[in-house]
C-alpha cells in the first residue's frame, strides 16, 4: 500500500489531470435535453472508458516508453519545452490564439 503522502500526491495529480470541474460543462452540454437515465448511462460509460484508458496506460506505458528508448526525464523536458512555446506564443499577442470577434478587434 502507498504511504499517505504518496497517496495524497497521486490523488491530487489524478484530480488535476482529469479536471472534473472543468469537464462538468462538457458533460452538461452532452446530456442537455436527455433523460436522467440517459445522462446516468453516459456518465457511467465515460467513467468506464476513463478507467480503462488509465489502466492501459499505467500497465503498458513504461513498456512503450522503453521500446522507443524514451526516458521519463526526456519526456518531462519535452513537455516543458512545449509549455514554454505555448506560453511564449500567448505572450506575443498574435491573432492566431484569439477566437471571438471581440478579441480580433484591433483598438484604434
Amino acid at each position: 500500500m502507498l504511504p499517505e503522502a504518496a497517496l495524497s500526491s497521486f490523488i491530487a495529480t489524478l484530480f488535476s489531470m482529469m479536471n472534473p470541474i472543468g469537464n462538468l460543462g462538457v458533460f452538461a452540454g452532452m446530456t442537455a435535453g436527455r433523460t436522467a437515465a440517459e445522462a446516468n448511462r453516459i456518465a457511467w460509460t465515460c467513467a468506464g472508458a476513463v478507467a480503462i484508458t488509465l489502466l492501459v496506460v499505467t500497465w503498458s506505458g513504461p513498456l512503450l516508453l522503453e521500446f522507443f528508448g524514451i526516458t521519463v526525464d526526456s519526456l518531462r523536458a519535452a513537455g516543458g519545452v512545449i509549455v514554454l512555446l505555448i506560453g511564449l506564443r500567448m505572450l506575443s499577442n498574435s491573432s492566431s490564439h484569439k477566437h471571438s470577434p471581440e478579441e480580433l478587434v484591433v483598438p484604434s
